[in-house]
C-alpha cells in the first residue's frame, strides 16, 4: 500500500483533476486533510467549480498539439507538454509527497514524467480507489449503464438515514455538500447564486427551482467511515483494482469496442470482476438487464457462498419493482412499488431505468442498515429523499425552465441509454416538443453500433448532430464519421411519419456556433431541449438558456 495511513498536511498532486471521477477522489483526500493541488488542460469543465470551492488550485498543461479531424480543429494535451503552467511555474510543487493521475495520463505526459524522475510515488485514479477500498467495508457500484444515477441515489439515501458511510460518485450531487455536522469535511460549503436568477450554470446551485444555497453540488458525501460506497470503471478492467464486499450490478453489455471488441470480452472482465467478492459477500444485481443475469448465473455456479440479490420488474423476491403509471396527471413523476415495502415510491426523474437504479439503491441501502445490526431501515426517509432527489450533474439535470422552454442536458452516449432516457422524458412532458443536440462518443463506438445509433431518435421532433467527439485513446480509421451518422439517421427519420408539430428535422452541425445559430431559428415556447452525450455540447444549453431563455409563450 503506498497511500499513507494519515492525510493530514500531506501533499497530493493530481494530474487529471478535473475528470469526474479525480475530482471527486480530490474533494475525499481534502476532506480527509491533504493537501490537494492539481493539473489539466484549459478546456473549463464543471468540475472546476468543485475543485474551486475546495481549495484546491488547477495549473494548466503549458504546451498543446492542435489535431484535425474531419476539418475540426480540438486541442488535447500534448505529450511533448513542458511540466510547467502557462505562468513558467513548475505544476509539480516542491512540496508533493505523492502523485495520482488519471488513467488517461502515464509517462508521456510531461507532469507524470517529472514525478518519476523525482522517484516520487505514483497511482492511478483506479489504483488509488482501490487502496482506498481496503480500509472500508466497501461497496463497488458498476455496470455499463446507471451506475452514477445509483450511487448517487444511495448516498442521499444514506445521508438521510444517517449511516456510517462515505459515498464518491463520479458525478456532483445536489445535497452533498449540505451544511451539516454529519457530513464530515474539512473545507467551506459553497455559497452562491441566486434565488432570481434563471440559468442553473456551473458555478451555480439549482436556482430554476428555487433551492437555498445548502444543497450546493459535490462528489462526496461523508457520514462515517465504516462504508465505503463508489463508482467502478470497467474500462480497461480498472474497477479489479477494488476490493468490494458488496457489488451492485446494473447493466453489461457491449461498450468501449477500442478494449473490448465484444459482448464476450467485456462480460468476462464482469464476471472475473464479481469473482473478487469475499465469502459471504453480497451481489446485487439487475434481474431486468439480460447481461447483468448472465454475469449474476455465471456467478452462482462458481461461488455457492455469495448472496445473490435480483432486484427488477422481474425479479422475484422482496426487490420484485411494479412500476405505476407515469402518463397524464401524474405526469412528471415516476412512481413505483417494492415488494419489501407496503408504499408507493416517487421519483421526479424520467424513465424506467431512474425506477431500476432507485430499486438497486433501496436493495444496497437495506442491506447496509442489516450490518448495522442496531438499526432498523426507515423506510418513510428513504421515501422522502427519493422524492426530493433531482439527480446529478449530467444525469437528467435541468438546466433552466423558464418562459416556456426547459432546457435539460444528460450524459447518456450509449444507444441503450439514450433510448431508455428519450421514452421516459416522453413520459414525463408528453406536450412539449422535443429537441435534441447529440453528440457521438468515440469513433469506435460509433462504428460497432452505428444501426442502433440510428434508431435511436426516433421519437425525437428535432435532432441536432455533430461530429465525433474523439478520445486521445483512439484514430480516426476513416470509416464511420459524424457525417455518415447524420446520413443514416436522416433516412430513417425520413421514413417516420411527423411527430407533433409534423417535422423530423435532423440537421447536422459541424460547430456549437452553428447548432446554437440554428436554434435561434427553430426555438419556441413548449420545447423541451436536451443535449446529449459524453462530448462538450453542455455548453450549448448553458448558452440557449442565457441567449434565448426569454422566450414569449
Amino acid at each position: 500500500m503506498l497511500l499513507p495511513e494519515n492525510f493530514d498536511g500531506f501533499n497530493v498532486h493530481f494530474v487529471g483533476v478535473k475528470g469526474t471521477g479525480m475530482c471527486a477522489l480530490a474533494e475525499l483526500l481534502v476532506a480527509l486533510g491533504a493537501r490537494v493541488s492539481g493539473s489539466d488542460v484549459e478546456e473549463e469543465f464543471y468540475t472546476d467549480a468543485i475543485l474551486a470551492d475546495i481549495g484546491v488550485s488547477v495549473g494548466v498543461f503549458n504546451a498543446s498539439l492542435d489535431e484535425t479531424s474531419n476539418d475540426v480543429t480540438v486541442t488535447k494535451c500534448s505529450g511533448r507538454a513542458a511540466a510547467v503552467g502557462t505562468d513558467g511555474q513548475s505544476l509539480l510543487g516542491d512540496d508533493v509527497e505523492f502523485v495520482i493521475r488519471s488513467a488517461a495520463y502515464d509517462e508521456s505526459n510531461a507532469v507524470v514524467a517529472e514525478a518519476y524522475r523525482r522517484g516520487l510515488p505514483i497511482l492511478s485514479y483506479p489504483e488509488a480507489l482501490g487502496e482506498l477500498s481496503c480500509r472500508y467495508e466497501a461497496v463497488a457500484v458498476a455496470g455499463v449503464h446507471g451506475k452514477t444515477t445509483t450511487a448517487a441515489m444511495a448516498g442521499i439515501l444514506i445521508r438521510a438515514l444517517e449511516l456510517p458511510a462515505t459515498v464518491v460518485v463520479g458525478s456532483a450531487v445536489r445535497g452533498f455538500g449540505e451544511r451539516d455536522e454529519r457530513n464530515l469535511r474539512n473545507f467551506p460549503d459553497v455559497i452562491s447564486g441566486s434565488q432570481d436568477a434563471v440559468p442553473c450554470d456551473d458555478d451555480e446551485v439549482d436556482t430554476c427551482e428555487a433551492h437555498a444555497n445548502v444543497n450546493a453540488y459535490r462528489s462526496v458525501w461523508r457520514g462515517g467511515d465504516r462504508f465505503l460506497v463508489a463508482e467502478t470503471c470497467e474500462y480497461r478492467r480498472h474497477f479489479l483494482h477494488f476490493f468490494p464486499n458488496t457489488i451492485v450490478l446494473s447493466s453489461v453489455e457491449s461498450d468501449h469496442q477500442d478494449y473490448f471488441p465484444d459482448y464476450a470480452s467485456i462480460s468476462l472482465a464482469f464476471v472475473e470482476f464479481c469473482s473478487r467478492l469475499p465469502e459471504g459477500g453480497r451481489l446485487i444485481y439487475c434481474f431486468d438487464n439480460d447481461g447483468a443475469r448472465d454475469v449474476a448465473t455465471q456467478i452462482a455456479l462458481k461461488r455457492s457462498d455469495i448472496r445473490m440479490i435480483p432486484y427488477g420488474t422481474q425479479a422475484v423476491g422482496k426487490w420484485r419493482v411494479e412500476i405505476g403509471n407515469t402518463a397524464g396527471k401524474d405526469s412528471g413523476s415516476n412512481l413505483f412499488r417494492l415488494d419489501a415495502f407496503d408504499c408507493d415510491f416517487q421519483l421526479k426523474l424520467p424513465g424506467r431505468h431512474s425506477i431500476l437504479d432507485a430499486a438497486a439503491a433501496l436493495a444496497l441501502v437495506h442491506s447496509l442498515c442489516v450490518d448495522e445490526s442496531e438499526r432498523n431501515f426507515d423506510w418513510a426517509a428513504a421515501k422522502k429523499a427519493l422524492v426530493e432527489f433531482r439527480g446529478s450533474r449530467r444525469r437528467s439535470e435541468i438546466i433552466s425552465k423558464t418562459n416556456g422552454l426547459l432546457v435539460m442536458d444528460d450524459y447518456a452516449h450509449h444507444p441503450t441509454s439514450i433510448v431508455c432516457f428519450l421514452h421516459g422524458l416522453r413520459d414525463f412532458y408528453p406536450d412539449w416538443r422535443l429537441i435534441v443536440d447529440f453528440m457521438p462518443h468515440t469513433y469506435s463506438r460509433t462504428v460497432a453500433l452505428i444501426e442502433e445509433f440510428a434508431s435511436c431518435f426516433d421519437c425525437v421532433d428535432v435532432l441536432l448532430l455533430h461530429p465525433v467527439y474523439s478520445s486521445a485513446r483512439e484514430k480516426y480509421d476513416g470509416t464511420i464519421d459524424g457525417f455518415e451518422l447524420w446520413k443514416r439517421v436522416s433516412a430513417r427519420r425520413g421514413k417516420l411519419k411527423g411527430g407533433k408539430y409534423e417535422q423530423r428535422e435532423t440537421f447536422y452541425c459541424e460547430t456549437l456556433d452553428q447548432a446554437a445559430h440554428t436554434l435561434g431559428l427553430i426555438l419556441r415556447a413548449g420545447d423541451l431541449f436536451v443535449t446529449l452525450g459524453a462530448g462538450n455540447n453542455r455548453s450549448l444549453g448553458l448558452r440557449v438558456s442565457r441567449e434565448y431563455g426569454g422566450l414569449t409563450p
